[in-house]
């Protein structure tokens, strides 16, 4: 098994930055499909970070938690994160509950409506 090391969140970025092709792909239940290059997606981190830091004062350190659900926006929420230095936590996958003391800032829209991670 090779164990190569996990990239850098700066690293990732670099990388996903340089790249035109395709970083993410995603297909929604209703058909929808959302294809984002590097660039593109590097861009939509960036601007949740900065919505992360200026909007809802996550600063370097604190953690973040994010719904359950597959969606091509978590992704996005969890890049942005990482950049504004925020760890992240998903919610229980069962329950749907955030960790008691948990902040809830990010509730994303599913087929059946908003869920908040809390």
């Amino acid at each position: 098994m090779n164990s190569s090391p996990v990239p850098s969140v700066p690293r990732l970025v670099d990388t996903l930055r340089s790249s035109p092709r395709p970083a993410l792909l995603w297909y929604g239940p209703g058909g929808e499909r959302v294809e984002l290059s590097g660039r593109v997606l590097e861009n939509w981190a960036a601007k949740t970070a900065n919505l992360w830091a200026e909007e809802l004062d996550v600063v370097p350190g604190d953690a973040v938690t994010v719904g359950a659900q597959v969606h091509w926006r978590t992704v996005v929420a969890v890049l942005g994160a990482w950049l504004a230095g925020a760890a992240v936590r998903p919610t229980d996958p069962v329950s749907g509950a955030a960790t008691p003391g948990d902040r809830a800032v990010l509730a994303l829209a599913g087929p059946t409506g908003p869920r908040l991670p809390c």
